[in-house]
């Protein structure tokens, strides 16, 4: 009973596969049969089969060349010159004033003391006598110094100040400019060529006459 549900399974699967792919894909309908000619030899007089000559279609390949036209793509450059505003930097000289700052010497004069040895004459009051003594004596003297003053000017100074510029100058601009051209070539297809052809079946051997059997000896064939 399993083995028979199985096979019936497998069958109504094979014929579902089989009509969804002839839903998908159509066939086409099979080429007619080229008839073949047979021509039979005489029937020997023993019985036996006779030689015989078929004449088969045989399907060459044939090549097919044509001169045609195929298409090629070539790149080409094309300069042209163009007119295009560009910035540039310029420089301009122009006066300013700043506030600086100037050392102006000046002669001062400074008084100082200083102390000078000089000779006296002094009576010793031991031998009553007069001697010459040293004593340091202060005195004031001027001196000339030079003093920097600190003194604010004004100072024009030349200062370069950049600007920018608008200039317009040619361009050369390269631009890629595809060619659809054509070159020969040749175009090659295969085409199916079918030729008759005789081939010759040979005839089968003629059944050869069953040999008699041997006699049997003085004992019994059947122990």
């Amino acid at each position: 009973m399993m083995r028979r549900l199985f096979s019936g399974l497998l069958l109504g699967g094979g014929i579902l596969l089989a009509g969804a792919s002839f839903a998908q894909e159509p066939v086409a309908p099979p080429a007619e049969p080229t008839p073949t000619t047979v021509s039979e030899a005489p029937p020997c007089s023993d019985g036996c089969a006779p030689a015989r000559t078929c004449t088969i279609n045989k399907i060459h390949v044939v090549e097919t060349q044509t001169a045609t036209c195929k298409p090629k793509l070539e790149l080409r450059e094309v300069k042209s010159t163009q007119l295009v505003n560009r910035l540039e930097v310029e420089w301009k000289e122009e006066k300013q004033i700043v506030q600086d700052i100037e050392m102006k010497p000046r002669t001062v004069e400074q008084q100082v003391t200083c102390h000078t040895t000089k000779p006296f004459e002094e009576i010793d009051p031991c031998t009553g006598k007069v001697c010459t003594v040293y004593r340091q004596v202060p005195e004031t003297k001027t001196v000339k110094i030079t003093v920097y003053d600190c003194v604010p000017t004004q100072k024009v100074v030349v200062v370069r100040v950049p600007c920018l510029k608008t200039v317009t100058k040619p361009v050369t601009v390269t631009r890629l400019c595809v060619d659809h051209n054509t070159v020969p070539a040749i175009e090659k297809r295969l085409h199916l060529v079918t030729v008759p052809q005789q081939v010759t079946i040979p005839s089968c051997p003629c059944p050869q006459p069953a040999c008699p059997p041997a006699p049997c000896e003085s004992t019994p064939c059947d122990k």
